[in-house]
């Protein structure tokens, strides 16, 4: 950026013999305006350029301009005033875009321009919609302001400059000359391109255009290795569907807490669909995930991608018909991706056909895909949709409405109303996507040999607040992604061993780059699957091998609770876990259990999770049924409303729960009350350890203050347990060991999340 606008300025020494001093002065404020910009919201610069620049821009703002009555002169005054108008509004355009996007996501950086340089038009168009709001046309109209600060000063200025012509001459002169010897300076500069995260990302994109056309050409000599076929089928249908942006903490078969996934959760129930648990993005850009699905390269070796096979030609080379349906474009700028998806023999582009903002839905594909597919051939299938791209309200029509429950604070606690409609028309584009895959099950017979593989490209972080920005935050839910393999009746009759070969590995660790081994494997060709799943989490790389999944949040968070439970040998669980989203987290975190805050309610004879300021609209049943298949240890329940005239009501209520989700013996009560009310029936009681006689019963539970960590426990009891609540990290090395062995009970530990309620 600063090479194009070193041209500029040179542009602007020529035209101060054709041009009025306000117009200078006008670009001299843009240009301060551009680079407090790139400075505050971009990246830092490298000062000697700004000064250098600011020195050259800054000695013709004093130039007074030729007055002449000659005719050709008139016109380049006219049209280097309009070249200079429109400079400064594109400036203005771009400084007002980007700041607009740093006030809600913060520095705008490689990966942001990436993802933009990477993508359709279509997706690019809507992406502006994160920039354009009422922060843009604030900024906008005061940087339009700023820049018009000469033309109105110059209305109200008496001061004229004496016409100096020779002396203004040879000023002009000089500092053109100092330009055109800056711009060869920047040109030559070795570091340049190293110091401007701008000029060599977009310098990058068109030598990307370019070599991903070279890399097709080069792809056709590539030769497809002899593969050993375990099975043959002369009629059996591969279907790769490949989801966007779609985390699996957001779909209902994986256990979240709205039913997003009706169609899917039949299927598993039925048999149809492996459910694979623990599948994780290679990355979280398509251009850098969905190559990595097709190539034999793996994510550690992306750069190999252009050398080596691909599940395309792979099947190619067994007679397989090969297609690709996209509702994205062609993506020429994605370097390795333009080149996969072009081996297939036939390929279809909704967005090029279309072009209207994205608002060819994904079902639209299913009728090109009937047309075009003869199911009774061997084929593999590639659908790329647009499924769960932002904005996510555009991947489905406005009479789409599926079965959604209300949105309560108790799903994802508290946040403001545009958050909870961003939350909401996420879920419905996952429900599209499950409408989308249900109908594409019934394009062929059921006895055709055919099987659908869903994969997403990376996930999507909803709740958060950078999508898929995973430079701003490695939340999980950006790597979290679905992974299934759906097949008919027809498959399943006759490739039925290998079938459950490929059950076994449901529970294991998988990333996406693995993709295209699934679809030989299941296309008939001899794979170990044991190389292609992970039995370990610390195993799993991420990032094109850069991080691990120990690097994510819940990764992070897991790593604490290990550090928490060999520190106190005892069990951890997570504490004020208020919400169903937090208790998602808990479970994967790998918590032992959680503690939950809860509320008498007067009206509805129900106890409500609520803490003592904000209630979250759902009863405690509703979390004990979101935990149902979760074996977690321990649950503490704090009731903060309990009374002598209430209590009999309470218990009541817990009784029955007992009966529906058998909690008593892992259940821990935590009342307000003093120890003159002590009865609850058969359940355990939290008792507080400075009334009940420094622990003198030991067959207690006690609740320890954070000041009391250091007491040499073994003074007050002899058997006796303790409850912690730890806040502070850091307390781990400070805390006294003489606790003698299994001294505490479990560890309360409570992690931060958005909307905490």
């Amino acid at each position: 950026m600063d090479l194009i606008i070193s041209i500029t300025l040179f542009s602007i020494c020529i035209s101060s013999f054709f041009i009025n001093k306000k117009y200078l002065f006008s670009m001299i404020i843009c240009m301060w305006i551009w680079y407090l910009v790139q400075f505050v919201a971009i990246t830092p610069l490298d000062p000697k350029y700004i000064i250098i620049l600011y020195g050259i821009c800054f000695v013709p703002s004093i130039i007074v301009s030729i007055r002449s009555n000659n005719r050709f002169y008139g016109y380049f005054s006219a049209f280097f005033k309009f070249l200079m108008l429109l400079i400064c509004f594109i400036f203005i355009v771009m400084s007002s875009l980007v700041m607009s996007y740093y006030h809600v996501y913060g520095q705008f950086g490689e990966t942001q321009l990436l993802g933009v340089l990477q993508t359709n038009v279509n997706e690019s168009l809507e992406g502006l919609k994160i920039f354009v709001g009422l922060r843009f046309f604030v900024y906008f109209i005061l940087f339009c302001t700023l820049i018009n600060i000469p033309g109105i000063l110059s209305r109200f200025s008496r001061i004229k400059c004496s016409n100096l012509n020779n002396l203004k001459l040879s000023v002009r002169f000089a500092m053109s000359l100092l330009s055109v010897v800056y711009v060869a300076y920047v040109c030559l500069h070795q570091d340049f391109d190293q110091k401007n995260m701008m000029v060599r990302l977009v310098k990058s994109y068109f030598k990307t255009y370019k070599r991903s056309f070279e890399i097709v050409e080069q792809r056709k000599s590539i030769q497809v290795p002899d593969y050993v076929l375990r099975s043959v089928a002369e009629n059996k249908t591969i279907i790769l569907v490949v989801g966007e942006s779609v985390t699996r903490n957001h779909m209902g078969a994986y256990g979240y807490f709205r039913d997003t996934t009706p169609w899917l959760n039949q299927q598993v129930e039925e048999g149809k669909a492996l459910l694979f648990e623990n599948a994780f993005s290679s990355h979280a850009l398509t251009a850098l995930t969905v190559p990595l699905i097709l190539s034999e390269s793996g994510q550690k070796h992306f750069d190999d991608i252009p050398t080596l096979p691909s599940v395309i030609n792979i099947l190619s080379k067994f007679n397989f018909n090969t297609y690709w349906f996209s509702n994205q474009g062609q993506l020429q700028g994605a370097l390795y991706l333009f080149p996969l998806l072009n081996e297939s023999k036939f390929k279809y582009f909704s967005t090029v056909q279309y072009l209207n903002r994205s608002k060819k839905y994904d079902f639209e594909l299913i009728d090109h895909i009937r047309k075009n597919v003869d199911f009774s051939k061997s084929n593999f299938v590639v659908v790329h949709l647009m499924g769960s791209h932002f904005h996510y309200k555009y991947r489905y029509p406005k009479d789409f409405t599926p079965n959604l429950q209300d949105i309560e604070i108790g799903f994802y606690g508290i946040h403001k109303p545009d958050k909870i409609d961003k939350i909401d028309s996420y879920d419905k584009s996952i429900a599209y996507t499950d409408y989308f895959l249900e109908s594409l099950s019934k394009t062929f017979k059921d006895d055709d040999n055919v099987a659908i593989v869903y994969v997403s490209d990376h996930g999507e972080s909803v709740v958060g607040n950078f999508q898929h920005d995973y430079s701003k935050e490695m939340n999980t839910d950006i790597f979290s992604i679905p992974f299934f393999v759906w097949t008919s009746n027809g498959f399943i009759n006759n490739f039925k061993s290998d079938l459950n070969i490929l059950m076994k590995y449901v529970g294991n660790y998988f990333t996406n780059d693995r993709t295209n081994d699934i679809i030989k494997y299941l296309s008939g060709i001899d794979v170990k699957l044991s190389d292609v799943f992970y039995s370990s989490y610390e195993d799993v790389y991420i990032l094109h091998g850069k991080k691990k999944l120990q690097d994510i949040t819940t990764g992070v968070i897991k790593d604490n609770v290990e550090r928490i439970r060999s520190h106190f040998d005892s069990l951890c669980i997570s504490g004020k876990t208020n919400t169903l989203k937090k208790i998602m987290i808990a479970e994967e975190s790998g918590f032992d259990g959680v503690e939950i805050d809860l509320m008498y309610d007067e009206l509805s004879e129900n106890l409500l999770v609520a803490d003592q300021h904000k209630n979250s609209g759902l009863a405690l049943n509703i979390y004990l049924n979101q935990m149902k298949n979760w074996n977690y240890k321990r649950l503490l329940l704090r009731i903060n409303n309990i009374s002598h005239d209430n209590y009999a009501r309470v218990l009541a209520i817990l009784n029955n729960l007992n009966v529906n989700y058998n909690i008593i013996d892992k259940t821990l009560l935590l009342l307000p009350l003093d120890k003159t009310m002590s009865s609850m029936g058969n359940w355990n009681l939290l008792r507080n350890f400075d009334i009940y006689n420094k622990g003198d019963d030991k067959n207690c539970i006690y609740l320890l203050n954070r000041e009391e960590i250091d007491i040499d426990f073994n003074k007050f009891i002899s058997g006796g347990k303790f409850v912690y609540f730890l806040d502070d990290l850091n307390i781990i090395k400070k805390t006294n060991m003489m606790m003698g062995s299994n001294t505490f009970d479990f560890v309360v530990y409570k992690v931060v999340t958005d909307g905490e309620l």
